[in-house]
């Protein structure tokens, strides 16, 4: 388990260090990006992540649980070609169907001009598959070092392009984009001497069937994983202003920090899980699992506690005074991205390693009509407030469904619920007691909390100490 702490350091580093850089440079983005200009931004993210599941036919997610299928080195290099090559092929064939149908694909934020927004986040979300493709190959052979390496080097370059055009070419939305195009085709050919470096480059259609037979159910769950966690933002800018879209994707950005460290944590945690699921012990297997992902659930629980309690202080003391106001809807978001946290990470790996895709999908997609219903009426009548009830409700309902069939069906390693519920609870009642109680500056409010947080984890060291200990040492 050690090498598990290490590396889900190293991926935590690696994946949370993007987002670290961007919360350090958002006074500086609130600066230079009026909301609309930040709401242009992050609509196009919406697109690239919409365009990501076609461009790759989520090929990708296929090579973590599939490559051990094979046994010889030569299958394994010649199953990772295949995919490649599948992905590359269908990335250009959906990048000329883009071109071709961009009257359509512009619906999707018709305030915002294909040329150059929608155009560059094609080549944009190209170059992204490849850099992701790359990056699998290091997470597969556990090289979590070179998988920082390449990240760190992606952050860099990417960061000094979009500081250029923003601050000295002043192009404000546009120059975050075309900043980060820009980086993603210098490294471009990083990326395939990377790819080329893991694969035999041949095209075996028997693989190339299983590993489609495999991914086909997870498509749908990925549109409905795109409706919940990206549709928002288009519904915001169809029924309220960009710049509404701006304060709520700042608000999401925040509470985001979350799903890096928990998704850090299932890049280390989902090979390990798959082997012990495998092996042939399985009294030992399911002890360690549960003690694993109790540890998991209460670490996450206890930074999103972190994240919520000081983020109005932060947004107030460090943000332009025009994103001010976008504090009062990170706590609930952080809500929202902690139940999607714990059900992918978790619960998503007893879907996968029971193989029940379709039922997945099914659930997904229920939820997804489920929340476009919300969405639907509840903007309508409360604004941004009804969008981020539907959020919390609609990603709660996935937990539900997901957690009971998993329970049932899957193979499933059950939760520690009352120490959970009961660490919740004393979490609840600190924040209500600053919340109502202590209305003071945010410097005051930053040392009070400081000193809350510390007598908080000590008692929490005092109580589980021996297991986090346990934990690393594995």
């Amino acid at each position: 388990m050690a090498k598990v702490v290490r590396n889900t350091l190293i991926y935590t580093l690696g994946n949370i260090l993007p987002q670290a850089v961007a919360f350090i440079l958002l006074p500086i983005y609130t600066k230079y990006l009026p909301p609309v200009e930040y709401g242009i931004v992050n609509s196009m993210l919406v697109i690239q992540a919409l365009l990501a599941i076609l461009f790759s036919f989520a090929l990708d997610r296929s090579i973590i649980r599939l490559y051990w299928d094979y046994k010889s080195e030569q299958d394994r290099k010649a199953f990772l070609g295949t995919i490649s090559i599948a992905i590359v092929f269908i990335s250009i064939l959906f990048f000329f169907s883009a071109l071709l149908f961009s009257k359509i694909l512009q619906r999707v934020f018709p305030d915002i001009s294909f040329y150059p927004y929608y155009f560059y986040t094609l080549i944009i979300t190209f170059s992204f598959n490849l850099s992701l493709l790359s990056k699998n190959f290091y997470r597969l052979k556990n090289q979590a070092s070179k998988y920082f390496f390449i990240s760190a080097f992606e952050l860099l370059l990417t960061t000094g392009f979009i500081l250029w055009f923003i601050i000295a070419k002043d192009e404000m939305g546009l120059g975050v984009i075309k900043g980060k195009m820009i980086a993603f085709l210098v490294l471009t050919p990083v990326y395939l001497m990377i790819i080329f470096g893991h694969i035999n480059l041949k095209f075996d259609f028997k693989m190339f069937k299983s590993a489609l037979f495999f991914t086909l159910p997870i498509i749908p769950t990925l549109f409905a994983a795109w409706m919940l966690g990206q549709s928002d933002k288009i519904f915001i800018a169809d029924f309220l202003t960009l710049d509404d879209v701006g304060i709520y994707s700042l608000s999401r950005r925040i509470a985001g920090l979350i799903s890096l460290v928990a998704g850090a944590f299932m890049l280390a945690y989902h090979p390990m899980y798959f082997e012990l699921a495998n092996s042939e012990d399985q009294v030992k297997a399911r002890l360690k699992l549960y003690k694993y992902n109790n540890i998991f659930i209460l670490s996450i629980i206890l930074i999103s506690f972190i994240l919520v309690f000081f983020s109005k202080e932060i947004i107030i003391l460090f943000l332009n005074e025009r994103y001010h106001n976008s504090y009062e809807y990170v706590p609930w978001l952080v809500v929202a991205v902690l139940i999607g946290s714990v059900s992918s990470t978790i619960i998503g790996a007893s879907f996968q390693q029971s193989k029940k895709m379709k039922q997945d999908m099914y659930i997904g997609i229920m939820s997804a009509i489920l929340t476009v219903i919300l969405y639907y009426f509840l903007i309508r009548s409360y604004g941004l407030n009804g969008m981020i009830f539907s959020t919390v409700l609609s990603t709660l309902i996935i937990f539900i469904f997901a957690y009971f069939y998993a329970l049932k069906k899957c193979y499933f390693i059950q939760f520690n619920w009352k120490q959970i519920s009961s660490f919740v609870m004393v979490l609840i009642g600190l924040y209500a007691v600053f919340a109502i109680f202590i209305d003071v500056e945010p410097i005051v409010g930053i040392i009070l909390k400081s000193l809350t947080v510390v007598c908080l984890i000590t008692g929490v060291s005092i109580l589980w100490g021996k297991e986090f200990k346990n934990f690393i040492q594995g």
